[in-house]
């Protein structure tokens, strides 16, 4: 996948390829999790085995960028009031030295009510 983007002020760009070398991570193990004390249903999938190759320009200097890359793809229900419900939401990958990709989630929900779970993917696949 080619990517591409340019800051709004015309000061900088990034240009990256990426490209897949493990298994895709459902969160949950399945890719459908419940949200807001079960009020909605969210689906997500990640890619977390990507290396990224490509250039980081920035205010005219052009750098050569390399490394590990996440992706996630996530589409939801979500009622027209869903942000008046949601105090905090927090999402984090860690991707470990011995190849295993963690998705890591906490929500809470009227400040009360507080949901999380982590998902762990081996190299092999297997969650």
């Amino acid at each position: 996948m080619d990517l591409w983007g340019e800051l709004p002020d015309g000061r900088g760009k990034i240009e990256v390829k990426i490209t897949r070398h493990g298994p895709v991570l459902y969160n949950c193990a399945t890719g459908l999790f419940p949200f807001l004390n079960n009020e909605t249903q969210v689906w997500q999938f990640s890619v977390p085995y990507l290396k990224a190759v490509g250039t980081l320009t920035l205010d005219g200097k052009t750098s050569k960028i390399a490394g590990d890359a996440w992706l996630d793809r996530q589409w939801n229900d979500f009622s027209p009031d869903f942000f008046n419900k949601l105090t905090k939401w927090k999402w984090m990958d860690l991707n470990l030295d011995n190849g295993y990709k963690i998705s890591i989630w906490d929500m809470t929900v009227h400040e009360k009510n507080e949901n999380a779970w982590a998902t762990v993917l081996a190299p092999d696949g297997s969650i």
